[in-house]
């Protein structure tokens, strides 16, 4: 054992362990006998010698191995996370591989060995081998632990002797992992795949008790069941993450370790009782009772429903029965309290005779359920509301007039079901309650066990009209009615659009309209006054004998000026008319307004546009397209050329136009704008309304180039006023 680490006081700290069979009062006896003349030097090293091998053992307890099952329980948690070593001899009392439960028992005290870290036994310790367990200590989730790290078999004896406890000790928590015996009848008997599980009463307290993986089962021992045993077992405990007790349960590794010590002996002769008659005033539960009645329903391993002729009783047994809806059976056992209605459980159960299958009983859903349809066989008719996975059963939420209760089925239905259907169930009928007390009287409502997909019939379909499907509806509405709100919202803002263009286009076409109608009254009053002027001046002149007298050079110069105001009111009449420029831009309205002219003269015309074609302020385009209609006239009348090539490049800071022909020419310096040429001066004048730059290049015998550059940006504003005009000179 460990040994605690504390003080050792002057009155035992010269004690010798009882092995070594001397005390201090013998050794002063001892020196008492010797002769005087023994020096104290003696006597002091001797003593000095006695306390070394008293005090040893507690010198060198801190790095002892544990070796007893007892000193490894009385460690607290946090001592033993330290993973303290371990290596002890014990016996085993219990093992299971498959859910790795490990017990062993040492001088009478049992430890839990925890092997999820080691590889699989084999062969898997029995009760009763003698072993050698190494490994750490660890706090465990109840008790503290050991996790193995190696088991070494020294051999084989017979099972310990257990310790006998009643059921009052059976409670106590110390009591995990000791190697026990107790007295107690076994209620159920079943099975957890192909391990026994029972269920036994000790003095009035359920317990399961739980048999080794390797002890297999293909069917239940039902034989032991209302039979009382002796069972020799592991005490194991029920515990929460607080590491508190919640409650107990046991651990056998074989039926082996199950005595038969019943003294009750039921028989043929045990009164013949109806359902209705059990547990009533002077029964008692430890009479052997039986009952006949037709088989409702059988459930393999756990018992079945039969009707007699006091009703419906459940029937618990593990007996394997090969029985059939309608069958007459005898069953003998004891009653046993179950809520609303005593159960049977049944030693042996036999067939006795074979008639029609049972009908069920109808159930008003408006008339509340009492303990004479507890576990009777039912029928009613109820409407769907929900269907969903409950484990390996499948729940029906049912509702019946306003009542609402579960079914539940074992298997799958025959055919898909769906909400709001109508159905005629039938099935075993248990009350439920939610009251502290399970009284007939005070049952909340009732839940339905089908039989099988049969116990089901589709009265109706469900309406396609649904709570769900109404949901669906009035969310397409109202999505549809978002919809179609966006989209009037949407296309009222388009319509606004679309209106204002509409009203600006009007209002355009209304000014182009206004425009023509000027154009068309000033092309036939104004200038056809001035074709009569000029022509009446051109007759005078000619009239005149002598060419150059005074009066000659005055109506040159009114002719000169008839001339301008003609071509100034035809420019103004172009611009007034000039509806391809406004709807189409400058690039058409060039190639439109330019190429007649050109072929009016006998002349080709080609026209280029590079850069991004985009809309300028009017005042832009519009003189723009004066200007190269000027310079394609001079052209036409004057440089006797046979083509005009027109070029137009946009850049995102200007617009560059160019005119040229391959014709005479002329010498730059006599065309300045105040020798009486109006054509030139009139492009000075339009250049400078928008503020670009005119440059003219003329060279004899090699033609003209008329070149202006317009800022794009005078588009959203008001021009600048400076600018500039000058003929440059061919080198």
């Amino acid at each position: 054992m460990l040994c605690s680490e504390k003080a050792v006081s002057p009155d035992t700290a010269f004690s010798l362990s009882p092995e070594a069979g001397l005390t201090i009062g013998q050794t002063s006896h001892f020196f008492s006998r010797l002769p005087a003349y023994v020096s104290a030097t003696v006597r002091s090293s001797f003593y000095f010698i006695i306390a070394y091998l008293a005090l040893a053992p507690a010198l060198q307890a801190g790095d002892e191995v544990l070796a007893h099952v007892a000193a490894i329980r009385a460690l607290s948690p946090a001592r033993a996370a330290e993973n303290l070593p371990v290596r002890l001899e014990a016996t085993v009392t219990h093992f299971d591989q498959k859910r790795e439960v490990f017990f062993v028992s040492e001088s009478g005290d049992g430890l839990f060995i925890e092997m999820a870290a080691v590889a699989q036994l084999e062969p898997p310790p029995e009760p009763g081998d003698r072993v050698v367990i190494e490994g750490t200590t660890a706090p465990g989730d109840f008790l503290p632990i050991v996790k193995l790290a190696r088991l070494t078999r020294q051999g084989h004896g017979p099972p310990l002797s257990p310790l006998w406890r009643d059921a009052e000790e059976l409670m106590r928590p110390d009591l995990d992992a000791q190697w026990i015996a107790v007295r107690a009848l076994v209620k159920r008997t079943l099975l957890e795949g192909e391990s026994l599980v029972l269920e036994v009463e000790i003095q009035g307290w359920r317990f399961k008790v739980f048999m080794a993986e390797q002890e297999r089962f293909i069917t239940p021992p039902w034989h032991l069941v209302e039979k009382y045993v002796r069972l020799k077992c592991v005490a194991a405990t029920v515990f929460n993450e607080q590491r508190q007790m919640c409650g107990r349960m046991f651990y056998t590794p074989s039926l082996a370790f199950l005595q038969d010590e019943s003294d009750n002996n039921p028989s043929t002769s045990a009164p013949l009782l109806r359902p209705d008659a059990l547990l009533q005033s002077g029964s008692s539960l430890r009479q052997a009772v039986r009952v006949r009645g037709a088989v409702t329903h059988l459930i393999t391993g756990q018992g079945l429903y039969i009707r007699g002729e006091g009703g419906g009783l459940f029937v618990q047994t593990s007996q394997p029965l090969a029985l059939v809806m309608g069958d007459v059976v005898e069953a003998m056992g004891y009653p046993v309290f179950t809520p609303f209605r005593p159960a049977l459980s049944a030693v042996e159960v036999h067939k006795i005779d074979h008639g029609p299958p049972a009908k069920p009983l109808p159930l008003d859903p408006k008339v509340k359920a009492t303990s004479r349809e507890h576990h009777e066989l039912i029928t009613l008719q109820a409407e769907l509301l929900d269907v969903a996975p409950q484990g390996s059963l499948i729940s029906l939420q049912c509702s019946a007039e306003g009542h609402a209760f579960e079914s539940l089925l074992a298997s799958a239905p025959a055919e898909p079901l769906e909400r709001g259907m109508r159905l005629a169930l039938t099935g075993i009928c248990q009350l439920r309650s939610t009251n502290i007390m399970e009284h007939s009287k005070l049952a909340h409502g009732f839940q339905l066990t089908l039989r099988s997909p049969a116990d089901i019939v589709i009265l109706s379909r469900a309406p396609w009209w649904t709570t769900a499907r109404a949901l669906w509806v009035l969310a397409t509405m109202a999505i549809i009615a978002l919809l179609i709100g966006g989209w009037a919202i949407s296309l009222r803002r388009e319509v606004a659009v679309q209106t204002h263009v509409i009203r600006h286009h009007s209002e355009r076409q209304a000014a182009l309209e206004e425009r023509s109608r000027i154009a068309r009254e000033l092309h036939d009053t104004l200038e056809q006054d001035l074709i009569g002027v000029t022509m009446l001046l051109d007759d005078t002149a000619a009239k005149i004998p002598n060419q150059a007298s005074q009066a000659t050079k005055s109506l040159t110069i009114a002719r000169n000026l008839l001339r301008r105001s003609r071509e100034e009111s035809r420019s103004t009449i172009r611009d007034l008319r000039s509806v391809t420029l406004e709807q189409r831009g400058l690039p058409a309205a060039l190639t439109e307004l330019l190429d007649p002219l050109a072929s009016a003269a006998g002349m080709s015309f080609t026209s280029t546009i590079t850069g991004e074609p985009r809309r300028l302020n009017r005042a832009i385009e519009s003189n723009l397209l004066r200007i190269a209609h000027e310079a394609v006239a001079n052209a036409a009348r004057h440089s006797k050329a046979s083509a005009i090539a027109l070029k137009l490049d946009y850049t995102p800071e200007h617009v560059c136009l160019e005119v040229c022909d391959q014709g005479v020419g002329f010498k730059a310096d006599a065309a300045l704008p105040n020798d009486g040429h109006f054509g030139l001066r009139g492009m000075t004048e339009r250049v400078e309304k928008i503020g670009a730059t005119l440059s003219i290049v003329s060279t004899l015998e090699h033609g003209t180039t008329v070149r202006v550059i317009a800022p794009c940006h005078a588009a959203n504003g008001e021009p600048p006023l400076v600018a500039s005009a000058i003929p440059t000179p061919a080198p």
